[in-house]
């Protein structure tokens, strides 16, 4: 599965200046499986988000949430989930 999404360019990472890695995280444009009904709607979904230990505290996510905000507005997408 994790092949296939990187394949497919649905799975991130994210790196510090000295090339270590932050956090690594996948994105979907559905999920019927969770989302039901509401699958419909444009959104981005952010899935198994991981940060490095070493790394933790630092807002990560919050910088995720942000980057996915300006990638899915480039892709139509008005939510993130």
């Amino acid at each position: 599965m994790v092949l296939k999404e990187i394949t497919e360019n649905k799975q991130w990472k994210v790196m510090d200046p000295n090339e270590n890695i932050c956090c690594i995280f996948a994105t979907a444009y559905n999920d019927p499986i969770i989302w039901g009904q509401k699958d419909e709607a444009p959104s981005i979904y952010l899935h198994r988000i991981v940060t490095n230990p070493v790394f933790r505290g630092k807002n990560y996510v919050l910088n995720i949430i942000d980057w996915a905000k300006e990638f899915g507005a480039k892709h139509q997408k008005k939510y993130i989930a």
